[in-house]
């Protein structure tokens, strides 16, 4: 009998031992698989958050490679377009991974059956191997986008700028004081003033023309003045933006652009952009009819 007993009592505590050790061991595994879904639904959030930005940041980017115009933009936009169109198609499905790992978490939640347990552990596997993709594509994604915007920033970096090209029968001056280059529109790109030429001898003209650089690295060519020949225009200088008075009582110009200064044989003046007239004016500095009214009118006093 006492043997008998010292049996069930072995059994007993063999069995206790066992389910004790089991519930532990099952304790630890929830715990782990708890934190890896944990972790793993935080991750697609983040991801699902970042591909969403990806796509509006790289969008925004194509429209304005579009609006500027140009080969490398032309050339890079839809590829940059298409990149964009990858990081939304992956935005809902980082979503889809997020919902499939918290079923994970609601699988696993006390207290746990092993029904409850095989059904978490299923539901982790199936998250799992529809997540690993995403992970990998999202990674390949970002690395095709830096090296396609570092190729687009190289193309920009050596594109060879346009060349400003004269209206029909007009020619460059061989002098090198007949052209500036500057902003005189506000627009953050640098325009070219020339003193284009056209026919010879007495039959020689000058006109300045104003070649507005465009977004598209093209020219929109504006013609600022004719320059009469008995004039002698010989230098055309850069005038900053500033204040600038007239010695003849017409008033003070202000200047928010650079402009175009022009020195004559009889002449001096301001070529400056007005943008509400969308046109150039001229601010004279100094003008010989003017200066002679000037000192008749001086002698007069006298």
């Amino acid at each position: 009998m006492k043997r008998l007993a010292m049996f069930f009592v072995i059994v007993f505590v063999f069995f206790s031992y066992f389910s004790l050790t089991y519930a532990s061991e099952r304790s630890e595994a929830i715990g782990q698989f708890r934190k890896a879904a944990r972790e793993a639904k935080s991750q697609c959030k983040e991801l699902q958050n970042k591909s969403s930005q990806m796509s509006k940041e790289l969008t925004d980017m194509v429209k304005d490679m579009r609006g500027k115009g140009g080969s490398c933009n032309n050339s890079y936009s839809w590829k940059i377009d298409n990149l964009s169109k990858d990081f939304y198609r992956l935005a809902p499905k980082f979503s889809k991974a997020n919902t499939l790992f918290h079923r994970v978490l609601n699988a696993l939640s006390w207290p746990i059956t092993d029904a409850a347990f095989e059904r978490g552990i299923r539901n982790y596997e199936r998250a799992t191997e529809y997540a690993s993709p995403l992970f990998t594509n999202y990674n390949k994604s970002i690395e095709k986008s830096q090296e396609t915007i570092e190729v687009y920033k190289y193309c920009i970096r050596n594109q060879k700028p346009a060349t400003p090209i004269p209206p029909h029968g007009w020619r460059f001056p061989t002098e090198s004081n007949q052209h500036v280059y500057a902003d005189f529109n506000g627009d953050n790109l640098n325009d070219d003033a020339w003193v284009l030429i056209r026919g010879n001898g007495d039959d020689r003209e000058q006109k300045m023309f104003v070649f507005f650089k465009q977004p598209n690295n093209s020219y929109r060519v504006i013609s600022a003045r004719v320059i009469n020949n008995a004039d002698s225009c010989n230098l055309i200088e850069l005038v900053k933006p500033g204040r600038y008075d007239s010695p003849y009582g017409e008033g003070e110009l202000r200047l928010k652009n650079h402009a175009i200064n022009v020195t004559c044989k009889y002449s001096h003046y301001i070529l400056y952009w007005d943008n509400s007239q969308n046109k150039f004016n001229t601010f004279f500095r100094f003008e010989m009819h003017k200066q002679l009214k000037l000192l008749i009118e001086t002698l007069k006093r006298d």
